[in-house]
């Protein structure tokens, strides 16, 4: 299954409840980029790669950003429109790795976030999407990447994980290893009340291993220059601006 397909059948109307709420999401990242990024926007241009619901793009709107939320889950994209009230965000329906060549302007920034590289189809994907954000930003302009590292476990069969759960809902997530890439099974438990008999949803897609010193050397060979780097229980993050 694609993971387009995957986000349709499964993820996306479970998408903000897995990762803990807009609020704790829009929370974090608003601290994030008060530390990285001019604490006012002044409406510089911020593309955002990959934006889902808008927990990086509605807190850089906030800053007083323009943002650009580019995604090709429209489930998503709705919601994030639902969310927007004044906000100035444009979502825009695309796939993240054709559209930055597309881009009419320059931007400041290019942000592709969460774990989104990990749902490109392959390194040479990975690649070009950095030297596309290199042709797209301004001179002094910023690059920041995150992506959970898959690469920890490679040589694990498949390890099974427990995502979130409340009274009523459950997600547990299966990854199953197979070469440069991981087999992702969502699952979903669901039932209306105590008295109600549980529901199961489920689906698989597939997400690529990315190696940090392959990423790392991506981006200096497209004259980027690494500004930070963090590892947060297996999510990294990377700030590059060009040289």
């Amino acid at each position: 299954m694609s993971f387009l397909d995957h986000y349709k059948q499964t993820l996306a109307t479970n998408y903000t409840w897995l990762f803990g709420g807009r609020v704790f999401n829009e929370a974090n990242n608003s601290a994030f980029y008060a530390k990285h990024l001019p604490a006012s926007g002044n409406e510089a241009l911020i593309v955002d790669l990959g934006a889902g619901p808008g927990f990086h793009s509605l807190p850089l709107a906030k800053m007083g950003y323009r943002v650009l939320a580019v995604d090709l889950c429209e489930d998503l994209l709705d919601e994030l429109d639902a969310a927007r009230e004044d906000a100035n965000v444009t979502a825009v329906h695309a796939d993240i790795c054709k559209y930055l060549p597309t881009l009419k302007e320059n931007a400041d920034v290019v942000l592709c976030m969460g774990d989104t590289l990990s749902h490109f189809e392959s390194l040479k994907d990975v690649s070009e999407l950095i030297r596309d954000a290199k042709t797209a930003l301004k001179d002094e302009g910023t690059l920041i990447l995150s992506y959970r590292d898959l690469s920890a476990q490679k040589d694990t069969a498949q390890t099974v994980i427990p995502v979130r759960s409340e009274a009523n809902r459950i997600a547990t997530c299966v990854l199953a290893y197979n070469g440069e890439k991981v087999e992702v099974s969502d699952i979903f438990y669901n039932r209306a009340n105590a008295d109600s008999e549980w529901g199961m949803a489920t689906s698989t897609y597939e997400k690529l291993i990315i190696p940090i010193d392959w990423l790392i050397g991506e981006l200096e060979s497209n004259q980027f220059k690494i500004s930070f780097q963090d590892n947060q229980r297996g999510m990294l993050t990377l700030i590059a601006k060009p040289r």
